[in-house]
């Protein structure tokens, strides 16, 4: 059994032991890699400052933020399916349509025979607008999406992936949207 004196001796180590990772910590964290202040940067219009830099809003891209993303989304769209499990219960073609007002909102106007379904642009770190997010549920009918927007051709495609249910079955697909 310790006496009063070894107990306190014992306290007084561990106390000890504990100070110095912590405070190796909070030495490493404070200087950690790129972890840089945003009080001292002015970002531009539809820009927001992360770590030091400055990087576009959703639904904005380009090299000043200064382009609304969504407009190179609208037109009407070839829908070429590739399903890994189900079947594409969609028509061949969709259009989508921006109704200006969120930079970041463009609607599908019959998004695999379920109406229109409104979509979510998100920008990418290298300030572009190319990433679609969206979900659906209606009744029977729940699906999650997400995709990208390419421009491969110089048209604008889309691809989008999707694992849905429809009632009991269940569905994987890649759809690709052609611009027309």
């Amino acid at each position: 059994m310790c006496s009063f004196i070894d107990l306190k001796t014992i306290q007084m180590m561990t106390r000890n032991l504990l100070v110095i990772p912590i405070t190796f910590f909070m030495l490493t964290l404070t200087n950690c890699g790129d972890r840089r202040s945003c009080d001292d940067v002015v970002c531009g219009n539809n820009q927001s400052c992360i770590n030091g830099n400055c990087y576009c809003l959703d639904g904005y891209e380009g090299p000043e933020c200064q382009t609304i993303a969504a407009q190179k989304y609208v037109g009407n769209y070839t829908v070429v399916a590739n399903c890994f499990q189900g079947s594409y219960i969609g028509a061949p073609f969709d259009f989508i349509l921006w109704d200006g007002a969120y930079p970041n909102r463009i609607t599908f106007g019959n998004f695999m025979n379920q109406g229109s379904v409104d979509a979510f642009i998100y920008t990418s770190p290298n300030n572009e607008g190319n990433i679609i997010e969206f979900a659906v549920n209606r009744g029977s009918f729940q699906a999650n999406v997400s995709g990208q927007y390419l421009n491969n051709t110089g048209a604008g495609d889309i691809l989008l992936n999707v694992q849905y249910y429809f009632g009991s079955q269940y569905g994987e697909c890649q759809l690709t949207y052609y611009k027309q």
